[in-house]
């Protein structure tokens, strides 16, 4: 569906996801409205269900550039825009799916594909991890057209808020989509070895149920709104993202928002050595990467000292709103649209 918000815009961005839709790509995509807003730039969005309505968008004019939140819109509308700037994410670069029909189609087009990103304006990707697995698919760099640029968040109701290590109940949060390589399971198995580590009551904030025992109480938060979610996370002593590299299946973290969500109010996260994350999480310095085994969670716990968590705690709030404001993202328009 096309959103024409001016007669002549000179600007279109294309994306899959849009509020009311919930995920990653429908928050990023307002990020990017917000940013235009602020430079006064008029711009016109399509919202695409899939690659048929993609290629019969009703577009009247030919814009001068296209803002791809997925780069599909670079391939399919090529004609119908001058200059195309994408920003990659993460899994849709590895040209496969689930569905066998997309996995083939998205084989046999694999190359014009990456020519279409070849021929691009700029590509921004999330991650350095996101774009060495597109060079790895074949992607022929450009490192003047070809750029990284980490996520960053609207920061607007950031608040740090450091929790006591003390406290009696500790409190984990996990907000993930329920998929395998979101490793759901683990995060609830290994927060009983925390709980037996800290030898404390663990109260786990998770997207999907599981069933509370001795040692872990299980919350789920599945359907909370975006300021109870906030809320959650003010409130948590770590912040969870155990993902795994699932790249031959089509999925990977490409960076892991939820460790700027969560460092926004002051709270570190955890995270696994896969995909962009130790990109997101800076170990030791604003929260901690750790291998996905319960030897190395105990032995973490066990040592982990109150004045080392406040002074992560404090500089994962720090770093994230000096780094991470999504302000960064109308600096960033404003240099590369020649308006």
């Amino acid at each position: 569906m096309l959103h024409k918000n001016f007669d002549s815009s000179k600007i279109l961005i294309t994306t899959p996801d849009y509020p009311p839709k919930l995920g990653g790509l429908s928050t990023f995509t307002k990020s990017i409205e917000r940013a235009l807003q602020s430079l006064g730039y008029e711009y016109d969005i399509l919202v695409w269900d899939d690659i048929h309505e993609l290629k019969s968008s009703p577009l009247s004019h030919k814009y001068k550039y296209g803002l791809h939140i997925h780069f599909f819109g670079c391939h399919y509308l090529k004609n119908s825009i001058e200059e195309n700037i994408n920003f990659i994410h993460g899994s849709e670069i590895l040209f496969t799916s689930p569905n066998l029909l997309k996995r083939i189609y998205k084989k046999l087009f694999k190359r014009l594909f990456l020519a279409s990103l070849e021929h691009s304006y700029f590509n921004f990707f999330i991650s350095e991890f996101t774009l060495n697995k597109t060079v790895d698919q074949g992607l022929r760099l450009a490192y003047d057209r070809d750029i990284v640029f980490h996520n960053c968040i609207d920061l607007s109701r950031a608040n740090l808020k450091i929790q006591n290590f003390h406290d009696p109940v500790i409190n984990l949060v996990c907000v993930a989509r329920d998929v395998a390589h979101k490793n759901l399971e683990y995060t609830y198995q290994i927060s009983k070895v925390i709980s037996i580590a800290l030898n404390k009551t663990v109260q786990l904030f998770i997207t999907k149920d599981f069933p509370s025992n001795e040692f872990v109480k299980v919350i789920n938060i599945s359907d909370v709104s975006d300021e109870e979610r906030s809320d959650i996370f003010k409130k948590a002593h770590f912040n969870l993202l155990l993902s795994l590299d699932h790249s031959h299946r089509g999925f990977y973290e490409g960076f892991g928002l939820t460790v700027l969500e969560a460092a926004s109010f002051g709270t570190p996260s955890i995270v696994s050595p896969h995909g962009g994350l130790v990109e997101a999480c800076h170990h030791g310095e604003t929260g901690w990467v750790l291998p996905l085994n319960d030897k190395d969670f105990s032995h973490f716990f066990s040592s982990l000292s109150s004045g080392s968590y406040q002074r992560v705690s404090k500089k994962a709030y720090e770093h994230t709103l000096l780094s991470h404001d999504e302000s960064a993202y109308a600096h960033l328009l404003k240099r590369v649209l020649n308006e």
